[in-house]
């Protein structure tokens, strides 16, 4: 899992440590080099994973600043839903039995 990964682990306490980077700063910095080397590659699956390895950067930013992150499994009425953009483990939570309609904006 990218998450218990130690390189990545050293990658971002390094930054902190050797350019006084905050911890949620240089979390953005190595998870965006590693979806930016992804999507240089001639794989197209591997390509595809680069959105996923933003998501899980996403999710770790939001732990790292305490921000509250949205449990859409939790959703029990029928809902109408607008989002700018959904990640791919944001649309696994969703209980599609209760979205009446998903309008991108």
């Amino acid at each position: 899992m990218l998450l218990e990964d130690e390189e990545l682990e050293q990658e971002i306490i390094a930054l902190i440590k050797d350019k006084h980077m905050t911890a949620d700063a240089a979390a953005h910095e190595v998870i965006e080099g590693q979806a930016s080397a992804l999507e240089e590659l001639d794989d197209e699956y591997l390509k595809e994973r680069a959105a996923d390895v933003r998501d899980i950067g996403k999710r770790l930013l939001r732990n790292i600043l305490g921000l509250k992150i949205i449990d859409l499994s939790a959703i029990q009425d029928e809902v109408i839903l607008v989002a700018a953009d959904l990640t791919p483990s944001e649309t696994a939570q969703l209980n599609l039995k209760k979205v009446l309609r998903s309008e991108e904006r």
